[in-house]
């Protein structure tokens, strides 16, 4: 793949009660990833919040885009992530989301993403995930390499 995408919230960072971290292994990933020349891409809802914590956990230099526009907004039945697709002139073959949620499937199905990564770290069950017609099923975030041919 040539760009991976990943949602802000979920995908990426855990929001606690107390802090908001990076979910395990996310530091690791994201360096080999960019050693391996994929364009990295954060996507969420207008979220000034989200890039603050990204910023202060050290990820943001790692993304060659972050999209928090709220015409971005993740829902299925947004045309959010086609836009985002087309600014960043790839092809949906060429481009993988990975989300936590059933609604980040379903986005990027409906986008005509190639490929679609459920991470089960997250909101949703596996089995969720699978239901909504994720490509692969990740039980955390370095497993995204195992899946990113």
């Amino acid at each position: 793949m040539k760009t991976v995408i990943f949602t802000l919230e979920g995908a990426l960072l855990r929001v606690g009660d107390e802090q908001t971290t990076l979910h395990k292994g996310v530091d690791e990933l994201l360096p080999i990833l960019r050693r391996l020349g994929v364009r990295l891409v954060a996507f969420g809802p207008g979220s000034e919040e989200a890039l603050s914590h990204l910023e202060r956990l050290g990820a943001h230099g790692h993304f060659h885009h972050i999209a928090t526009d709220n015409k971005l907004a993740t829902s299925p039945r947004s045309d959010g992530l086609q836009i985002l697709v087309n600014e960043l002139q790839a092809l949906p073959h060429e481009v993988m989301i990975v989300g936590d949620r059933v609604a980040d499937i379903i986005l990027g199905k409906n986008a005509g993403i190639q490929k679609v990564i459920g991470v089960s770290h997250g909101q949703s069950t596996p089995e969720a995930l699978r239901a909504a017609g994720a490509d692969h099923v990740v039980h955390d975030i370095p497993a995204v390499l195992d899946v990113l041919g």
